[in-house]
């Protein structure tokens, strides 16, 4: 009996020892936690050239480019291009979609910039959307589409996110084309382009020139300073971009 006992004590000493070493062995899966309070991101407008240089280009050249760029720290997604249904239409998220730290939001919520959510049938986007990530260990569990379902959420899986440092220009941008000079006039076309990259408006002014050859441009608040102009390009400087 005692060493049948004995056998028992052994057995069990021998059991607590290996789970206490598989305890200590097996490796975390916990992951970091991100802190919203870090993440920044700022909308600024870009020009192309710099305002107040002077520079010259050929005819049928851009003269002035702006559009918008994005800086700042914020949430990126990783992986696959993520698609969740939210009631009749899908939030598709591309890979690498920056999402804004929401701070006066009830959860630990970020929001894309663009819209990304498509209804039923329809190949333009409608609203954007907003995933909350409660664990704070980069990956969202719950969506929300504002103007779809009064803007309640839906539990989703995914998609994952990483932190990133931003510095993005927009492929959307209002331009002036230089298109030459009359006897006393020059030629200026306005346009602008599209996510795409395509011709979305355009538009040809004409401006006079002074008795010295100089003129001044203004279109949508946009300002230049041309000093010399002919057929085959335009010195200038531009003062102000579009408003």
């Amino acid at each position: 009996m005692l060493k049948s006992r004995a056998t028992l004590l052994l057995i069990a000493t021998t059991l607590s020892v290996s789970l206490s070493s598989c305890m200590m062995t097996t490796p975390s899966t916990h992951k970091p936690q991100i802190n919203p309070t870090t993440l920044t991101i700022q909308q600024k407008n870009g020009y192309e050239p710099a305002l107040k240089q002077t520079r010259r280009v050929n005819v049928g050249d851009v003269m002035f480019s702006q559009f918008e760029y994005q800086t700042g720290t914020a949430a990126q997604t990783t992986g696959k291009t993520f698609v969740k249904t939210v009631l009749f239409g899908d939030v598709k998220l591309p890979p690498g979609t920056l999402l804004n730290f929401m701070p006066e939001a009830a959860y630990p919520t970020y929001c894309t910039s663009d819209k990304v959510y498509y209804g039923m049938g329809t190949q333009t986007a409608a609203d954007i959307a907003c995933f909350a990530d409660e664990a704070q260990d980069g990956e969202f569990e719950r969506v929300q589409v504002p103007s779809v379902k009064f803007g309640t959420w839906t539990d989703t899986d995914g998609p994952s996110y990483s932190i990133a440092t931003v510095n993005r220009k927009k492929k959307e941008r209002q331009e002036l084309l230089y298109q030459g000079r009359g006897q006393n006039t020059i030629k200026v076309m306005y346009r602008e382009l599209n996510a795409q990259g395509e011709q979305t408006i355009s538009q040809t002014a004409e401006y006079a020139l002074a008795a010295d050859g100089s003129a001044q441009i203004g279109y949508k608040k946009a300002r230049l300073m041309v000093e010399t102009a002919d057929n085959s390009g335009v010195t200038y400087q531009v003062l102000e971009g579009f408003k």
